[in-house]
C-alpha cells in the first residue's frame, strides 16, 4: 500500500495477530504515547492510520514509531496484519 492521507481514512481494521504482537513487543511506546484512556486496540488503530501517511517500503510496510507496520488490503480497506521490529 502507498502512503496515504489520513483524514481519508475514517477506519483501519486491526487483526487478532497485530494486537498480540502489539502486546509482547511494544506497550512500552503504548503507554508513552496513548491518549488519556485509550486501550491498546484503539490504540493501534490510531497509530496505524498514522502510519499508512508514511512510505511504504518494498515489501509494502510502513516504518512508523520504530516499527514495521504490515497492512492487508482487505477490499479497499487497510488491515493492520503485524508489528514486526525493525531489523527482525
Amino acid at each position: 500500500m502507498k502512503a496515504l492521507s489520513t483524514p481519508h481514512l475514517e477506519h483501519v481494521e486491526v487483526s487478532a495477530h497485530a494486537v498480540d504482537r502489539a502486546s509482547l513487543r511494544c506497550l512500552g511506546v503504548w503507554r508513552d504515547t496513548a491518549k488519556r484512556g485509550e486501550g491498546l486496540h484503539s490504540w493501534l488503530e490510531r497509530q496505524a492510520k498514522e502510519a499508512l501517511c508514511n512510505p511504504a517500503d518494498h515489501k509494502g510496510r510502513h516504518m512508523h514509531l520504530g516499527f514495521l507496520w504490515a497492512f492487508h488490503d482487505e477490499e479497499g480497506h487497510p488491515k493492520l496484519m503485524s508489528l514486526i521490529q525493525d531489523g527482525k
